[in-house]
C-alpha cells in the first residue's frame, strides 16, 4: 500500500471501512518491519481497519508470500477459500500456486487478485474490481482474477494462472519465447482471456469454446 500521498489514504479509506463493516479481516503484508508499516497506517488513519500487519522478513524470513500463507495454513488454520491475495507482482501471485523451487503446491493457497498498479499504488478502478471480487468469492474452488492493460483499456482475465503470471513477469521478447514453447493445449489455455498475449504472437484471441 503506497501511502506517500494524503490522497492515497483518502482513496483507500472508504473501501477499508466498507470491508471492516462486512467483517472482512484485512491483513497487510510488508517486506520490512511490521511496526514501521503499522506506524504508516496509523498516521494515515487506516490502522483501525487493518486486522494485522505481517512481516515476511522479521522475525522469520519467508522467500515468498505463498510461503507465509503456507505457514498460516499449517499453524494458524488459514483456509484458502476464505482468503484473497491482492498484489500487482506476478511473482507474488505465482507463489500461491508454486513453491520456492517452482513445484506445484499440494493446494492453491488463496483466491488471487492481480492488478496493474503503478508507483502510486492500486487505482480506484482496480479497487472497485477488488471490492466486487471480495463479495463474489464464495464456494469451494479458488478463483483467480488478473487486471491488465490492452489497447489503453483495463481488461479482466477471470482465469488467471501460474503460467500466465510467469509470462507476465518477463519482458515482451522473452514472453513470446515462453509462449511458443508451450504445447498447443497449454498455449490455448494461456491465451484464453488474454488478447494482449494473442496480439504479441499475432494470432486471433482464443475463445472459451476453443479449449
Amino acid at each position: 500500500i503506497n501511502l506517500s500521498e494524503v490522497s492515497r489514504a483518502q482513496l483507500l479509506e472508504p473501501f477499508f471501512s466498507r470491508w471492516k463493516r462486512a467483517n472482512v479481516e484485512l491483513m497487510v503484508f510488508t517486506a520490512g518491519q511490521a511496526s514501521q508499516a503499522s506506524a504508516e497506517l496509523e498516521r494515515a488513519g487506516l490502522m483501525p481497519y487493518v486486522e494485522e500487519v505481517i512481516s515476511t522478513s522479521v522475525p522469520k524470513y519467508y522467500a515468498t508470500k505463498g510461503a507465509r500463507l503456507l505457514t498460516g495454513l499449517k499453524v494458524d488454520g488459514w483456509v484458502p477459500r476464505d482468503q484473497i491475495v491482492a498484489d500487482s507482482s506476478p511473482t507474488a501471485i505465482q507463489s500461491v500456486w508454486l513453491d520456492e523451487v517452482g513445484e506445484p503446491r499440494r493446494c492453491t493457497l488463496a483466491h488471487t487478485f492481480r492488478f496493474v498498479g503503478s508507483q502510486r499504488g492500486i487505482s480506484e478502478e482496480e479497487l472497485r474490481y477488488l471490492d466486487r471480487f471480495l463479495f463474489e468469492s464464495t464456494g469451494m474452488a479458488t478463483r483467480h482474477i488478473n487486471l491488465f492493460q490492452h489497447q489503453r483499456m483495463l481488461m479482466v482475465d477471470t482465469m488467471d494462472s501460474a503460467s500466465k503470471a510467469l509470462v507476465d513477469s518477463l519482458p515482451p521478447p522473452a514472453q513470446k519465447g515462453v509462449l511458443l514453447g508451450f504445447s498447443d493445449t497449454e498455449l490455448r489455455a494461456n491465451l484464453l482471456g488474454r488478447p494482449d498475449l494473442s496480439a504479441l504472437l499475432g494470432v486471433a484471441p482464443v475463445k472459451a469454446e476453443e479449449l
